[in-house]
């Protein structure tokens, strides 16, 4: 993904997002071309994720789809 610092961003989502509010972070379930990899600041399994979120007080739930023949992860997380 294109996030150099995911701590600091979770803190400032967690400072605006009222009680219940929503982040939802969508990515690739396949590796990215080389090309793409080049811009990436770092990279997050589906487990990495959910630790991350839930040290900064969001619930998390996940799901895959299936959008022009991509499979994307979708990870939804809710302040609580």
């Amino acid at each position: 993904n294109y996030i150099k610092n995911l701590s600091q961003l979770l803190e400032e989502t967690k400072r605006v997002l009222k009680q219940g509010g929503r982040l939802v972070m969508v990515q690739s379930v396949n590796p990215v071309l080389s090309l793409h990899s080049l811009h990436y600041k770092n990279q997050y399994t589906e487990p990495e994720l959910r630790i991350h979120l839930s040290k900064h007080k969001f619930s998390t739930s996940t799901y895959t789809k299936d959008i022009l023949n991509h499979k994307l992860l979708f990870v939804v997380a809710q302040k609580y």
